[in-house]
């Protein structure tokens, strides 16, 4: 077999990170990321029925004055993808755009534009 160079890419416990992580390391600056709210939609959990997350358990937090409702793991993937991507920026010169109008894009664009 044929050695190649091997490229180790961090991530958390969600994908969208490691795959900026990737995206940047291909040489990719600018980032735009869609269908990363990490916040529950009024009474629904996505855009389309998902069994597995009825009935979790869920908190309110408050990002930028705005009220959001988020399960655990919501508030995990904020908390973990603020600093990489606040690192991207700063010592890549990333362009990060998160979409949406839930908590992660709330907190993204305080941090970020």
């Amino acid at each position: 077999l044929e050695k190649r160079p091997t490229m180790l890419v961090g991530g958390t416990s969600c994908l969208g990170p490691a795959a900026m992580g990737l995206a940047n390391a291909l040489g990719f600056r600018s980032m735009a990321l869609y269908g990363y709210d990490s916040s529950y939609a009024a009474d629904d959990s996505h855009a389309y029925p998902q069994e597995l997350n009825d009935g979790e358990r869920t908190m309110d937090i408050l990002i930028g004055g705005k009220r959001f409702r988020v399960a655990p793991w919501m508030a995990a993937q904020i908390t973990e993808f603020m600093p990489i991507g606040r690192q991207l920026a700063v010592d890549y010169g990333c362009t990060i755009s998160v979409h949406g109008d839930g908590a992660l894009p709330t907190a993204a664009a305080l941090e970020f534009q």
